[in-house]
């Protein structure tokens, strides 16, 4: 097995872990069809036709949160500040009534969501580096079941690293896959399932995603442990990337290139809970 495929595997004892934490707020307001779950191989595969950003809203859209959102992100602060390892937390806030979808606009509402990101100053005490910022998770909602459902998974995930076509930026400590035109995220039924791979390290005819054709998404990313037995049907490559031209994952969580860079720079002794809920 070439490095690069155990760099992200074999670092169960590396200090800095992530915990992303997804909520599914209850009342108001990648990818994947395909073989991969989380990629956006599979968003390419998705009806083009079902909704597209006119330039510039982008950054205009929010997503509604339901009255006691502050109180759940709240409790959640609270419950790792006495955690030392928890240096930093990412919250990811949605609306689980949107998840069954029988309409477009609805679609679109159940694949947008909220970020917050938070770390702790010296004293033990959380400091907001970004609120309320947009986020789209999978097509279908959350809840993830089976491999190419649409659906960002629930659960608490480890970040194993980072990865980026673009150069490692500085100040970033977390471990760093510079993307070439061989670095692939496997989604084939083999040993390399759910692993990132580079093809001029292991022998391997893999028909994943080719990453760096991934632009923006994958101009940066954070790996997460999701899938950590690597069974075929529950789904693989589920990331932290950058927007891409759609407002829906298959999967994965996508927020904005500076957001994205926000948390890898800050990625020190780093845990990102994903609790949704």
């Amino acid at each position: 097995m070439g490095s690069v495929v155990k760099r992200f595997r074999d670092i169960g004892s590396f200090t800095v872990r992530l915990f992303i934490s997804f909520l599914i707020a209850g009342s108001s307001g990648a990818f994947g069809t395909g073989a991969v779950a989380g990629g956006a191989q599979s968003e390419q595969a998705m009806d083009k036709a079902f909704y597209r950003l006119e330039e510039g809203e982008l950054a205009e859209r929010k997503v509604e949160c339901r009255s006691n959102c502050e109180k759940v992100v709240g409790d959640l602060l609270k419950k790792y500040k006495g955690i030392d390892k928890v240096r930093q937390i990412l919250i990811v806030v949605t609306d689980k009534d949107k998840v069954a979808a029988n309409n477009d606009n609805e679609k679109l509402n159940q694949s947008l969501a909220e970020a917050y990101f938070y770390k702790k100053d010296q004293k033990n005490n959380w400091k907001m580096i970004f609120s309320r910022e947009l986020a789209y998770i999978g097509k279908n909602g959350a809840g993830k079941a089976e491999e190419g459902d649409g659906k960002t998974p629930l659960g608490d995930f480890n970040v194993l690293g980072a990865f980026g076509i673009k150069d490692k930026p500085r100040k970033v400590k977390l471990p760093y896959i510079k993307i070439t035109p061989e670095t692939y995220a496997c989604s084939d039924d083999c040993d390399f399932y759910n692993k990132i791979i580079n093809l001029d390290q292991v022998k391997h005819d893999c028909k994943g995603e080719r990453m760096i054709d991934y632009v923006p998404h994958y101009n940066y990313g954070l790996v997460i442990d999701f899938n950590k037995e690597n069974d075929p049907s529950i789904g693989s490559n589920i990331f932290v990337h950058c927007y891409g031209k759609e407002p829906y994952t298959a999967g994965c969580v996508a927020l904005s290139e500076e957001n994205v860079l926000s948390l890898l720079r800050n990625a020190s002794q780093l845990q990102m809970v994903v609790s949704i809920v």
